[in-house]
């Protein structure tokens, strides 16, 4: 049977309230009725933050099924989630959610909050209304849930660091009902006397108690642009300081923390330094790179000093999707309705192709026979790459005589790849087929991937156990060398 590191709940009515002295309420949290609907007033405002916070009516479990699947009819977002039910007993009653463990086959999962994350935000500027709200919440959790439901279900407590000792309490409070997990915003806490890292001093009572019981922290790192669009000084020194920033977490514990690097990318040489930097000195385990760089790909010459780095310090560079160029989105994305546009350049087709191209284009122009030992990563299930190497065997096999092997032994050879949240069987047969089960690792997305649809999917598909588990943790496990 299988484990879920991501289910979630829907907070009861009273999750907030039931502990809560009545007294706090417009401090903290508590309901209020606006033009025949309910919202809650969080800190003295009403919250928009989820439209409907009762969750009953709620969408369909899978609601965005079609949408992420090609869209076929067109659809808007809202327009599928329109389709709405009663909340379903397993949103909000632990017994009715181990028989839906049973059901899909689920030995275990973490459960997380889904209005709970939010309210940390819209309180940070009184951090004992932080500390109020959630040990209100963390009582609620535990009655409903328990932090340890029958070894299976193991459900978060939400801890905020704006009080160091506050989270330190709360946390011996978790581990004494033999808690497993925790969660907390990933973001710097705003305390009484501002927004501090989580790196700061300031915590180091509470990572050493969490050190001390063991508990696995989710590491967080710069996952979007950032110092590869600064060109110069002004970048290298953005891309060390968020490096840095993140390594003094890593220093501190480093059997929780690992990071991947943000480089300079406007500054090649710059960039194969600070790589070498961070995996060297700061332990880092690989690098990411979004995009292009000034229409770049990385088999631009330029970049041959950051292919070499990760291929002599055998780390992954992660080829993370970025929006297209202006010129690119302007010829092939323009003068579509609003919205479709977007989703056409982006999650609907534009990100999997320029992967697929960049993977290509490394290929072809020799960068990855220059440096044959270099590993990438991409997603999406090969970002479609899978149904397309026999047609690009085909096509190129006359004109590639300068490359030491076949276009898609070379790929085979350099790339891994993962599922995330795809789960029909022809994506994956086109790369169980072409890649083969030890470059795949699994992977899903709940809420945005439905959860039945992950299990379902694996339920359909007849492995060995040994090739099972490589698909859904030993692949990872021995690509990032994780010491499990």
């Amino acid at each position: 049977m299988a484990f879920d590191a991501d289910n979630h709940y829907y907070e009861a009515l009273d999750a907030f309230t039931r502990h809560l002295d009545p007294g706090l309420g417009p401090r903290c949290v508590q309901w209020a009725e606006v033009n025949g609907r309910h919202y809650h007033v969080v800190g003295g405002r009403v919250s928009h933050a989820v439209v409907n916070p009762t969750f009953d009516p709620v969408a369909k479990a899978g609601a965005l099924h079609d949408y992420f699947r090609g869209n076929p009819e067109g659809k808007s977002p809202l327009e599928f989630l329109r389709a709405r039910e009663p909340i379903r007993a397993d949103y909000r009653d632990r017994d009715a959610r181990l028989a839906t463990l049973d059901e899909f086959g689920l030995e275990s999962i973490w459960l997380f909050p889904t209005l709970g994350i939010l309210y940390e935000e819209l309180l940070k500027h009184d951090p004992e209304a932080v500390t109020l709200t959630f040990t209100a919440f963390n009582r609620w959790l535990d009655e409903d849930w328990g932090v340890n439901y029958q070894d299976r279900i193991y459900a978060a407590p939400y801890l905020s660091l704006c009080d160091v000792d506050w989270a330190v309490r709360e946390l011996d409070w978790a581990l004494e009902r033999d808690a497993r997990v925790v969660v907390m915003r990933p973001a710097a806490p705003t305390t009484k006397v501002g927004q501090l890292p989580p790196t700061h001093p300031t915590f180091d009572p509470f990572w050493a108690r969490a050190n001390e019981a063991g508990i696995t922290v989710e590491v967080l790192s710069n996952s979007g642009p950032g110092p590869d669009l600064v060109p110069g000084p002004d970048g290298v020194a953005m891309a060390r300081e968020i490096n840095d920033h993140l390594a003094k977490a890593c220093a501190k514990y480093p059997a929780r923390f690992a990071g991947f690097a943000s480089l300079p990318m406007q500054s090649p040489d710059a960039a194969a330094k600070e790589l070498a930097r961070t995996v060297k000195e700061l332990g880092f385990v690989g690098a990411m790179v979004n995009g292009t760089t000034e229409g770049k790909f990385l088999d631009d010459p330029s970049y041959d000093g950051i292919l070499a780095a990760a291929e002599e310090l055998d780390v992954p560079i992660y080829i993370h999707p970025h929006i297209p160029p202006a010129a690119v989105r302007e010829a092939y994305f323009s003068g579509l309705p609003e919205g479709a546009g977007r989703v056409l350049e982006t999650a609907g087709w534009g990100w999997h192709s320029e992967v697929a191209v960049h993977v290509l284009r490394m290929v072809v122009a020799g960068s990855l026979d220059k440096h044959p030992k270099l590993k990438l990563i991409i997603g999406h299930m090969g970002e479609m790459l899978p149904v397309m190497m026999a047609r690009i065997e085909d096509v190129f096999a006359n004109e590639v005589e300068h490359l030491k092997r076949p276009v898609h032994r070379t790929i085979l050879d350099q790339v891994w790849l993962t599922t995330s949240g795809i789960f029909t069987e022809p994506p994956f047969l086109a790369a169980l087929l072409t890649f083969g089960i030890d470059r795949i690792m699994f992977s899903i997305d709940y809420p945005y991937a439905p959860n039945a649809d992950g299990r379902a999917f694996l339920d359909r598909l007849s492995l060995a156990p040994a090739d099972m588990a490589k698909l859904t943790h030993r692949n990872a496990d021995a690509l990032l060398k994780l010491q499990v």
